[in-house]
């Protein structure tokens, strides 16, 4: 904008005595969580100031000023970084984590990582390419493979990265989650890229808590938010200062409340699940568990199944509970079991009994049946590895 026709002792007057008042708020505020609690100052004081410089008439008040104000920038950055390291403290991560960071800024938060998790594998993540590009300038990347640790420096939104990139074991979301279009999304498009036991962390600063404080969720709103989702709320510190929450996938995506057991009658299905997607599924009537599922959120489980008198062990199986989002006649409740058996017979009109150990994902609208038939894949292959796991395995005589 056009600075009003005064001379320049005048503007700088007018801008140093705006600025001494904004310094002044700041150095009488306390310190909360590595944080000042006064606004910024007038970001027009330093550049102002700056362009007048030149023009001649600078007193030694003018760069006295000048200093205080770079001063204080550094000053807030600093406070800022040390405000990132205690988030990164705060989320134990183990060692050898991969961590997602959304909003990554020009790199504050990757910085803190790096110096107090010792990650070593990262991937930064931005909608603006200059702030990707001061991130692939301040740090090294790691090359094409794969298996390389380093900075990869994405621009976008993160909702979809390479299948090799993943897991994670935290996603960070710094200063970024106030803006997203669709937080719930995000939070489902996280959790697919976490391993069991990850975090999803949610923060921002003081400043820009105040400027979104409507859209920073308390904890009633996230338990609104992860319904459905195999998310449980860790942590969530909300005030004038900061704003932190913590999100986790649960360990082996364990049921919060235990086990939960269905039974009924093998009913013929849609004929989809063997003939278009190879992936054959028993279809027990719903009818008759209409009351525990109730208890279920639409989506993907895993845990065992077996016939009514079949002899031997229970065997793996992954379960959808829906409505089948992602074809034309979706609707109604179905209990889709895919059984992790050949078995050498038909047995529709017997009884098959399911004990539900875990929760993988919500039930998603997937665009084709490619992409449906690959995520299917994904879940029969978490479900296999998780019910190897000796604790799990104690249900399988249950």
């Amino acid at each position: 904008s056009t600075l009003p026709n005064v001379s320049f002792q005048e503007t700088s007057l007018f801008y140093r005595n705006q600025s001494k008042r904004d310094i002044s708020r700041t150095e009488a505020s306390n310190p909360i969580n590595g944080t000042f609690a006064s606004r910024k100052p007038s970001k027009h004081s330093l550049a102002c100031l700056q362009a007048n410089s030149g023009n001649g008439g600078e007193s030694s008040g003018d760069i006295d000023l000048l200093l205080e104000l770079k001063k204080l920038k550094e000053s807030r950055k600093a406070d800022e970084l040390a405000r990132l390291k205690g988030v990164v403290q705060s989320s134990e991560l183990i060692e050898g984590s991969r961590v997602l960071v959304v909003g990554c800024g020009s790199g504050d938060i990757v910085a803190a990582l790096q110096e107090e998790a010792e990650v070593e594998d990262i991937v930064a993540v931005d909608k603006s390419q200059a702030m990707i590009d001061e991130v692939e300038a301040r740090f090294p990347s790691p090359g094409v493979l794969g298996n390389n640790t380093g900075v990869r420096a994405v621009c976008g939104d993160g909702s979809a990265l390479p299948v090799f990139y993943t897991p994670f074991q935290a996603a960070f979301f710094p200063n970024a989650f106030q803006h997203l279009p669709d937080p719930r999304q995000a939070l489902i498009s996280t959790s697919l890229m976490l391993r069991p036991g990850g975090k999803i962390v949610l923060t921002c600063p003081r400043g820009l808590v105040e400027e979104h404080s409507a859209t920073f969720p308390a904890e009633l709103d996230l338990l609104t938010l992860t319904k459905g989702l195999p998310l449980h709320i860790v942590d969530v510190s909300k005030d004038a200062s900061n704003y932190y929450a913590v999100l986790m996938v649960p360990e082996l995506y364990l049921l919060a409340g235990g086990a939960k057991y269905l039974a009924g009658e093998v009913v013929v299905g849609f004929g989809r699940g063997s003939k278009k997607m190879g992936v054959p599924t028993a279809n027990i009537d719903p009818q008759e568990n209409m009351d525990k599922l109730e208890e279920f959120a639409k989506g993907v489980y895993f845990g065992w199944a077996k016939l009514e008198g079949e002899e031997g062990p229970a065997h793996k199986m992954v379960m959808n509970v829906g409505e089948r989002p992602s074809f034309a006649d979706g609707d109604g409740i179905s209990v889709e079991v895919h059984v992790l058996h050949d078995y050498d017979r038909d047995f529709h009109g017997e009884r098959m009994q399911v004990a539900v150990l875990g929760h993988i994902r919500p039930e998603i609208r997937f665009p084709d049946i490619g992409s449906l038939v690959s995520r299917i894949k994904t879940d029969i292959g978490i479900a296999s590895t998780m019910l190897g796991c000796k604790l799990l395995s104690f249900y399988q005589d249950d």
